[in-house]
């Protein structure tokens, strides 16, 4: 994860620091630097690593997490969420095609890097 080469928190701006992070995070996964299942680095690494506030790691997280960018699992850390882009597909085929037809997706003999890559190229 790229992470660390990205996150620039601008002491000086007006956009409130956990804002920037979820702004940086996101811009990172859209453009494939932070992977699908990728795990984040947890509240309190971050924390220390880009010196701020425990409290706003937290806000930006939970603002992915209701954004439904990232998942927590418990006991087990932060991880960006694959949902996000199965819901993009759905919605875009959902959107293109009329109401009366019924749509089913089924991909058989697939890796999961390959998967993955479709559902990257299906979602822009």
């Amino acid at each position: 994860m790229n992470l660390h080469k990205d996150l620039n928190i601008n002491l000086h701006s007006k956009i409130p620091k956990y804002l920037q992070i979820v702004d940086c995070i996101a811009h990172n996964i859209s453009k494939g630097e932070i992977s699908r299942g990728a795990q984040l680095p947890s509240i309190n690494a971050f924390s220390k690593d880009y010196c701020v506030s425990r409290d706003t790691v937290e806000k930006a997280y939970r603002i992915l997490k209701d954004r439904k960018i990232i998942e927590g699992k418990k006991g087990k850390g932060t991880y960006v969420s694959y949902i996000r882009n199965e819901l993009k597909i759905y919605k875009s085929y959902v959107k293109n095609i009329n109401t009366n037809y019924h749509l089913e997706l089924k991909i058989y003999n697939c890796d999961e890097s390959t998967f993955l890559k479709l559902m990257e190229h299906g979602s822009k």
